[in-house]
């Protein structure tokens, strides 16, 4: 697949899950479900199970799709969705050697999958034996509404090598407006946490390894931001 960690293609998103157990009917052993299954579709499933209420309305009950091959519930994924100005500025400061302009979103519906702003990390492709990192071309965006933009149909195209944003732009602008909805603070939409270092996480504090700082009672104040190491 296209790129790895940390990266918006699918190397950095796209994982294989196990499902085990004598709950599990024989029928469904050794089968494989390729439909679109989110984390936060595990809990709500495993409730299911239990005969119990989830305690989010995020997740779909996937069980069925896993053990009968059913169409899975879920044809709406989306993989990041940052609007916040740190997210866009830092991409104004990257944009040129790091995988594009502006805010961090991506979103799967169905078939379709768009990156719109930037990708995150090195772009190519890797294999394992021998280990070689083949790039890619990296002026394979287009741009659309001031973001560059890759879509992809996944499904005929998993290795993600053909952006058809510029034959499909009814389909890029929808999904943007649908990454814009998401991004509603109306809507309850929160900017992401700040993923900075802490010092009291410090490996030289905690015997050699990077370790939680807070204790079960303790609170992360806004206080607690201003010694951080950017």
């Amino acid at each position: 697949l296209r790129s790895g960690k940390t990266s918006l293609f699918q190397g950095g998103v796209k994982v294989v899950s196990f499902v085990t157990g004598g709950f599990v009917p024989e029928s469904a052993r050794s089968t494989t479900e390729t439909g679109l299954m989110f984390h936060v579709d595990a809990p709500t499933t495993l409730a299911a199970l239990g005969r119990a209420r989830s305690l989010g309305d995020d997740g779909f009950d996937v069980w069925d799709a896993v053990i009968s091959g059913a169409a899975s519930p879920r044809q709406e994924v989306p993989l990041a969705v940052d609007f916040s100005l740190f997210t866009e500025l830092a991409g104004k400061v990257m944009g040129s050697c790091c995988g594009g302009v502006g805010h961090l979103n991506a979103l799967i519906q169905g078939k379709w999958k768009l990156i719109s702003g930037r990708s995150e990390s090195q772009d190519g492709y890797t294999s394992i034996a021998p280990y070689e990192v083949t790039p890619t071309d990296s002026e394979d965006y287009v741009m659309s509404r001031g973001q560059k933009v890759w879509l992809f149909d996944i499904d005929a195209d998993p290795e993600e090598r053909h952006n058809v944003a510029t034959a499909n732009k009814d389909v890029v602008h929808a999904m943007q407006h649908r990454l814009r909805e998401l991004g509603d603070k109306s809507n309850g939409y929160l900017d992401p946490q700040p993923n900075w270092l802490q010092l009291r996480s410090i490996p030289s504090l905690h015997n050699g390894s990077w370790a939680p700082f807070l204790n079960d009672d303790e609170v992360l104040a806004e206080s607690d931001f201003e010694d951080v190491i950017v």
